[in-house]
Parts: C-alpha cells; sequence; structure tokens
C-alpha cells in the first residue's frame, strides 16, 4: 500500500484510540416536576477506509490510486432544550477528511451526501482533492406542541417508510446504501406539522426547501425543494399510511403497510412518480410518464437472531448496463435520491446479539438482472459507557467492466472496489 494511504489509516486509529474514553454526559439542568431538561455535549466520531480492486488500478484509474485510504473525522456537539411544550436542539458538526488519492472523493462510499439545503450554515476552511475541513451546522430546529398539534421549524431529520434497506418513500433525504452508520440523519431545511389524535390516526405535513447546487446563500428552485403530506392510521396489528406530494418537480402519490403476522413483521411500500414538465431527467421516462417503485419484505425474530430478506422493484433503474454510466452520473443519483442502477433486487439483511456488548451483522444485496451482489459483514462492540466501534467490510460480486469495445460495463456491483472499514464513536 502507497505510504500516504497507510499514513491515512494510522490518522483513523490514532482518532479511533483517542475517541474510546468512558463517555459523560452534562445535564445543565433538570427538573422532572416540570418535565424540562438541558442538555450540553459532544459525540465524536472517525471513519476509516481501505480500498482496494481492479476498478481503481489501470486502465480506469490512475496507477498510484490502488489500494487507498480514506480518513474521515466528525465532532459533533448539540445542544438540547425541552420542555413539555418546546423543544429546541442545535447539532453544529466539525467534519475533517483525508483522502489518499483523489478520486476517492466521487466513489460515494461508506458516507451518504446531505440533502438540498436552503439556509447558509456551512463553512469550508479546506477542500482540496485529498484534504478537507467543514463545518456544518447539521440539525437547527425548534418544535411547540400545543395539544394534539407539533409544529417543527428548522433544519432537521426527515424520514419516511418502514422498509429495511431500501426505502421508495423516503425521498427527501436519504442514507446512502453502503452508509457505515445511520445515527444521524443529515437535516434538511424544512417546516414540519404533526397531528395525532388519539392512537391511530397522524398526519405529517412536511415542506422542505432547498437548492440542487447549494451555495447557502438562501437560493432555493423547484429542483431542490419537497412537499409531502402523509396520512397514518393503526389498528392492533397493522399500519397503513398514505403518502402524497411534489418531490424535487416530480408528482407522488405512495402506500405503506406493515403487519405483525404470527413471527413476522411484515411490510409493504410503493410510490407511483408522475414526470412532470419541471421533473428532473429519468431515463426512458418522458413528461406524462409514471414510474413505479416498491419495497416489500418481513423480519424474523428467532431468540437474538434477526433477518430480513427484501425485495425491491425501481423503475427508475435498467435493465440494460449499457445505461449505467448515464444513471450513475445522473442528477439524481448524485443528490442521493437514487442509490440503485437496476431496477430487480433482493436483499437480506441480519443481526446477531452474540453478547449484550456485541453484535455481529450482514447484508446481501443481489442485482437480479445482471446479476452481481454486493456482501458486507460488520463486527460491534461497545467498549464503555456510550462508546462503540463498528468493523465491517464490503464485498462485491460481480464482472468488472471491460475496454475491449470502449467502456463496457457488464454489472452494476462489478463496479466497486472492495473496501473495509472502522467506525468509533463516544458520545460525551
Amino acid at each position: 500500500m502507497r505510504r500516504d494511504a497507510v499514513a491515512a489509516l494510522l490518522v483513523a486509529a490514532c482518532v479511533t484510540f483517542a475517541a474510546v474514553a468512558p463517555a459523560r454526559g452534562v445535564v445543565l439542568s433538570e427538573d422532572p416536576l416540570e418535565d424540562s431538561s438541558t442538555v450540553l455535549g459532544a459525540i465524536l466520531r472517525s471513519f476509516g477506509f481501505a480500498f482496494s480492486g481492479k476498478v481503481l488500478a489501470p486502465p480506469f484509474n490512475t496507477e498510484d490510486a490502488n489500494p487507498a485510504a480514506a480518513a474521515l473525522f466528525d465532532t459533533r456537539l448539540y445542544f438540547e432544550h425541552k420542555t413539555s411544550s418546546l423543544k429546541f436542539v442545535v447539532h453544529q458538526a466539525f467534519l475533517g477528511g483525508v483522502r489518499s488519492h483523489a478520486s476517492l472523493g466521487l466513489l460515494g462510499l461508506g458516507r451518504g451526501v446531505p440533502p438540498p439545503r436552503w439556509l447558509p450554515l456551512q463553512f469550508s476552511a479546506a477542500d482540496d482533492s485529498t484534504v478537507s475541513l467543514t463545518t456544518v451546522t447539521d440539525w437547527l430546529y425548534a418544535a411547540y406542541t400545543h395539544g394534539p398539534l407539533t409544529v417543527t421549524v428548522g433544519r432537521q431529520p426527515v424520514t419516511f417508510g418502514q422498509a429495511k434497506i431500501w426505502r421508495p418513500t423516503d425521498l427527501v433525504a436519504t442514507f446512502s446504501l453502503t452508509e457505515v452508520n445511520t445515527d444521524y440523519k443529515p437535516g434538511a431545511d424544512a417546516l414540519r406539522l404533526d397531528y395525532v389524535r388519539g392512537d391511530k390516526l397522524s398526519f405529517t405535513l412536511v415542506a422542505a426547501v432547498g437548492e440542487l447546487e447549494s451555495d447557502h446563500d438562501f437560493d432555493a428552485s423547484i429542483h431542490g425543494s419537497s412537499v409531502l403530506g402523509q396520512l397514518k392510521y393503526d389498528w392492533s396489528d397493522t399500519e397503513l399510511s398514505v403518502i402524497g406530494g411534489m418531490v424535487r418537480g416530480d408528482a407522488l402519490a405512495g402506500v405503506t403497510v406493515v403487519r405483525d403476522i404470527g413471527g413476522f413483521n411484515t411490510y409493504a411500500e410503493a410510490t407511483a412518480t408522475l414526470i412532470t414538465g419541471k421533473s428532473l431527467p429519468a431515463l426512458d421516462a418522458e413528461r406524462g410518464d409514471v414510474v413505479t417503485r416498491a419495497a416489500v419484505g418481513a423480519t424474523w425474530r428467532k431468540g437474538k437472531l434477526n433477518v430480513t430478506p427484501e425485495l425491491l422493484w425501481n423503475g427508475f433503474g435498467s435493465f440494460d448496463r449499457d445505461n449505467y454510466i448515464a444513471l450513475a452520473t445522473s442528477t439524481r443519483v448524485a443528490i442521493g435520491e437514487q442509490i440503485t442502477l437496476g431496477r430487480a433486487y433482493a436483499g437480506v439483511v441480519a443481526d446477531w446479539e452474540l453478547h449484550p456488548l456485541m453484535h455481529l451483522s450482514g447484508i446481501g444485496l443481489v442485482n437480479v438482472r445482471d446479476p452481481s451482489a454486493l456482501v458486507s459483514a460488520a463486527f460491534s462492540y461497545n467498549i464503555a459507557n456510550n462508546t462503540s466501534a463498528v468493523l465491517g467490510a464490503y464485498v462485491p460480486v460481480g464482472k468488472r467492466p471491460s475496454l475491449a469495445t470502449g467502456i463496457d460495463v457488464r454489472s452494476e456491483y462489478g463496479l466497486f472496489p472492495v473496501f473495509v472499514f472502522l467506525h468509533v464513536k463516544a458520545v460525551i
């Protein structure tokens, strides 16, 4: 491995061992009788990645790009004030990155991209091909509750859907398919209304504002903005949700059903997207076309083992491998809205509690038409109070690209390198 790649991994390891001190919370004030509290703290996270594979070597990349490494550091200061009716939350993240090669910035593996944003809450002190240093206000929101209604304003996490691997309805802000840590979803600049009636009926309205090429200068566009409403009703063993609205120029309608059947928790969610005159470009879809997406799965629990198989239909993908490059470089992929290139997939995710402090997890994704697959395994360990570490790897299975007749992409996951990751988190 090249010397700078080794150096990046060593830096990540140093931060890892520095972050495993016992964590202590700081409660500035607390009044249980008034149901109020004020908390100040910090979350320290480090990510180390090592990449290797033929797709990083010539002729697909430069000679010094394989193997390669990256180290990412995330120090998150947080403040939270809560009363019976008011909640105010701030998460300020200080992000640093060191990459052994410039091409790693384009891989998008292990960490996803934030959603389109509007508020000017980011500053970059350094941002070149191999080194980055940024501070960003990831969450900044206030929530006020009066009776059954809660109004939340500001940069906040927004999540829809119930699927475990792919979520067709979770389009305002999404995680990367290979996201190493999903504890903190990047916030969207939004106004949210939640109305809850009893324990069965609820309604959510989210209006998120942003721009695709965000300069953080209060600019906004229809391509960076979304408005969605969701109505949810719970029966004794069934939950039904319907969703509709506009997502970055597309008109969208969807439904989600969750039901307990015996020892299984089953779910299905589907969306129909109408391509309008203001939609982002979509492969093989023109104005007036309807594009469908759907995921169905079930979670089976046996003792300390959870297994969830899932199927996905992605109408925005393609069965033709010749279209993969165009899809991979499209705007929908760049902003994280589309995380697969094909149309039909099968996947399984599993978690096994080896010990109250140790878990072994795995995930397998298969593009059934290629065919190709991406397999991952990870071992997590709670080192100390509020401190944990995860060591894992992703291994692609599939035909590698060929240059015999130009760039011949022969499978989706054949485009991926092998990569190993180490993630450590401490909450103070």
